[in-house]
């Protein structure tokens, strides 16, 4: 209504999937066409991303939890291994919503993604990117959740550039 091109940010599932199962030089066979929907992150988002993608994904944070899964424990190199090929389809997630706000940035002002907030909080695999590739880009992120303090707290003092919280009941953590 407003005149303002709406995209598709992200990665059809299909190719996020193939990046876990099989890796990246599978998505580099496939043809041009099929490539166009999808980055493959070069180099890949790093720092504590990484290690807040394993623990999320695979409760690889604690060692002697099975993963998330709650499947029969697996011996560490087949949790390591099941962590990296979540963290490629992640990444491969993050690298094509960077790539698609980066090239919408260069032909249209200002850009507004919504996306999950694992993606850009504490630089997210996704703000990396995007920062990675035009340094110099005005970014804003903002990041909304819910909490039960009235005030913030010390870790989500660097979550976002503006954190919203939505106070909850206590009771209603369960």
């Amino acid at each position: 209504a407003a005149g303002v091109p709406a995209i598709a940010a992200n990665a059809p599932r299909r190719y996020v999937r193939l990046a876990r199962t099989d890796g990246y030089d599978r998505l580099r066979e496939l043809t041009p066409e099929q490539q166009r929907l999808f980055n493959i992150p070069d180099p890949m988002p790093s720092g504590g991303y990484h290690e807040r993608v394993s623990t999320l994904m695979t409760g690889m944070g604690d060692h002697s939890a099975p993963p998330a899964s709650s499947g029969p424990a697996q011996p560490d190199e087949q949790r390591v291994a099941q962590a990296e090929a979540i963290f490629r389809s992640q990444a491969t997630w993050d690298a094509t919503m960077a790539d698609s706000v980066v090239r919408a940035s260069r032909e249209h002002r200002p850009v507004f993604l919504v996306i999950g907030r694992f993606h850009t909080d504490n630089d997210g695999g996704t703000l990396q990117l995007i920062r990675r590739a035009r340094p110099n880009l005005r970014v804003l992120t903002i990041s909304c959740g819910r909490g039960l303090h009235p005030t913030l707290l010390e870790t989500d003092r660097n979550r976002a550039d503006i954190v919203v919280l939505e106070m909850r009941k206590a009771e209603e953590k369960k």
